[in-house]
């Protein structure tokens, strides 16, 4: 009788491994600590997608990654269908501080939190957060690497203001250390989205042909921090067409369109070091043609400027500012002339990771 048990006793182990499997983690330690408070909400078992479950106080949010992880917990204050996607790590940040305001049942308490966070209530109270309605007028202010300022207003009069730094540890819930091992969490999970990418472009794919005049185009893209930090790509004219180029006869903007391209001007592997807290350093690798492409995907726009030349190669920073969060990311790269002509090789780079934009005088770069 006790062999007739066994199938049924390892189905029930099977199924229960399988619910093991399934349960969902967390994106950062923070809302691991904020769900442990939240006693009867079951994240464990929550699907990949936006959740608003209402847990006997307040309406929260809740957001699972495709990767099973919970990547958002907050209380339930926006509209995400009506609002600005590259601004949503600033919403994330309201509702997710605010419901830990809330969570912490003292309103000493909070007002320490806040000071110490450099986070203020300018108009209104802790207690008007519960009483927003979607119908109430928004409005969001970026002052441009510096901060935020979200208000809301009742029949046109002002009715609730917070305003914070655009301090990326703060908005992120993360300090140093653990932001630097999600970086390289993320990047390797990345995968691109899988378009078809033209080898090539018609010249009016950017400007009326007519405005083009000779074999070489270059593509501008504006500045940063000087005229010598550029976004510049370089094309070369094929018959009817344009091309990325990427040849020993142009080595400048060939380096160039290597550091700023998305797209593959070659076969390039970016052979990185991540410069890590505590004067550590961790190695990556991965196509350098991606490594752009998710810098952009995360809402960054780069830019590249040489620094010195030699005999073997050129060597310049590639800086990539991220205006919605208050950061920059630096990558300084080496880049072989002889890669360049081969049109693939290992490029070495030393990365620079959430370098704090929101504290530095206007002046500091000048």
């Amino acid at each position: 009788m006790r062999y007739h048990r066994i199938p049924f006793i390892l189905l029930l182990f099977l199924l229960m491994a399988g619910q093991a499997w399934a349960t969902n983690t967390y994106a950062t330690q923070r809302l691991q600590q904020i769900a442990s408070k939240l006693y009867g909400v079951p994240f464990d078992t929550l699907s990949c997608g936006i959740h608003e479950l209402d847990d006997g106080f307040y309406t929260l949010v809740i957001r699972v990654n495709r990767w099973q992880e919970i990547e958002h917990i907050g209380l339930k204050i926006f509209d995400r269908h009506n609002l600005a996607t590259h601004q949503q790590v600033a919403y994330d940040f309201v509702e997710r501080y605010v419901l830990e305001l809330k969570m912490s049942g003292d309103e000493e308490a909070a007002r320490n939190k806040m000071n110490n966070d450099n986070v203020m209530i300018e108009f209104g109270d802790l207690s008007d957060f519960l009483t927003l309605k979607q119908t109430d007028e928004f409005h969001l202010l970026s002052l441009g690497f510096k901060g935020y300022r979200f208000s809301w207003s009742k029949e046109g009069l002002p009715f609730l203001s917070l305003s914070f730094p655009m301090n990326y540890e703060l908005i992120s819930g993360c300090n140093a250390i653990e932001l630097e091992h999600n970086y390289m969490r993320d990047i390797e999970r990345y995968a691109e989205i899988e378009t078809i990418i033209k080898d090539s472009i018609s010249a009016e794919g950017f400007y009326e042909s007519d405005s083009i005049v000779g074999e070489y185009y270059s593509l501008e893209g504006g500045t940063y921090l000087s005229e010598a930090i550029r976004n510049t790509l370089y094309y070369k004219k094929d018959t009817t067409s344009w091309y990325l180029l990427c040849n020993a006869r142009k080595p400048y903007w060939s380096a160039y369109n290597i550091a700023l391209s998305s797209s593959p001007v070659g076969d390039f592997c970016l052979d990185g070091l991540l410069d890590q807290y505590g004067y550590e350093t961790e190695p990556f690798s991965l196509p350098f043609h991606k490594w752009v492409s998710y810098c952009e995907q995360e809402g960054g726009k780069l830019y590249f400027g040489i620094r010195t030349v030699d005999s073997t190669c050129i060597s310049g920073t590639i800086f990539i500012p991220y205006e919605d969060k208050g950061y920059c990311h630096l990558l300084k790269v080496d880049i072989p002339f002889l890669s360049i002509a081969n049109q693939f090789g290992d490029i070495r780079g030393r990365l620079f990771v959430y370098v704090p934009l929101h504290n530095i005088h206007d002046e500091y770069f000048d």
